[in-house]
């Protein structure tokens, strides 16, 4: 099963955005599943969600959840209750390429060993040429994103879900302190596939939205015939020595021996 999620709360507006880019991919066999928060709207944010996939599955919690609970409810429900395969996390703030879906499915078939692919790329603006949108390459967790993710039942039962409470500034956060752990690796498209379109929300400020620039970032508008994973080359093993005063200082082992660093 192929299931598509969505946490939803109070803002119709952006809502909309995510829902109209989505309805741009080719989401034929996937189950479109949003949990929306209770609030004064839910009933309009049930009837645009309605008007862009009519058959999606609603969740309708009566408490509200919160940006931690809501997304692991969801994802719990897809992976624990309707045994999905492969899900994308998609959230009310953000829009998408239209090849996201496409994206998936090459995941899934293709990159078992990796934790999840990130849709946005905001390094360098994810915006590094015009010719690269086929290109998706590996990265340690520095530059892990929730503004859209790509994750299967193996990511979610060994990674998402054991680590998403770990760290109480956020279920981001945590993940990100579980893969740099593990020493695990991570995707991202060279040039992004979302980015972030409402600068308030319960952890987003102007400034941060302004900061990081998302309002410049290219998001993808073409889709590859195929895609091409671009990996690291593998760290070097670092070790701590003592230098001729006695100091401790580190070393890196190259193709040359043991150096000083």
């Amino acid at each position: 099963m192929k299931t598509i999620t969505l946490t939803a709360h109070d803002r119709p507006t952006p809502l909309k955005v995510i829902l109209e880019t989505l309805s741009k991919n080719d989401t034929n066999g996937w189950e479109v599943v949003a949990s929306i928060e209770p609030t004064g709207v839910r009933s309009e944010i049930v009837d645009l969600i309605k008007s862009y996939f009519p058959h999606a599955i609603l969740l309708l919690p009566k408490k509200k959840k919160g940006v931690r609970d809501n997304p692991f409810y969801v994802l719990s429900h897809v992976f624990d209750e309707m045994k999905s395969d492969i899900n994308i996390y998609l959230e009310d703030d953000i829009r998408i390429s239209e090849d996201v879906c496409g994206l998936a499915e090459w995941y899934q078939e293709s990159c078992e060993q990796y934790e999840c692919l990130c849709l946005c790329n905001h390094n360098s603006f994810g915006s590094v040429g015009e010719k690269n949108e086929e290109v998706i390459i590996e990265n340690r967790g520095s530059s892990f994103s929730a503004l859209g993710i790509i994750m299967n039942r193996k990511n979610w039962n060994e990674t998402f879900r054991p680590g998403w409470f770990l760290d109480p500034t956020g279920w981001d956060w945590s993940i990100i302190g579980s893969i740099r752990e593990a020493k695990k690796s991570i995707l991202l498209p060279l040039i992004s596939r979302s980015t972030h379109t409402a600068p308030i929300g319960s952890h987003c400020t102007q400034k941060i939205h302004d900061e990081r620039r998302y309002d410049q970032l290219k998001v993808c508008d073409k889709i590859p015939q195929e895609y091409r994973l671009k990996t690291r080359p593998p760290e070097p093993h670092v070790g701590q020595i003592t230098n001729e005063n006695n100091d401790p200082c580190w070393k890196v082992l190259t193709s040359n021996g043991w150096t000083k660093i």
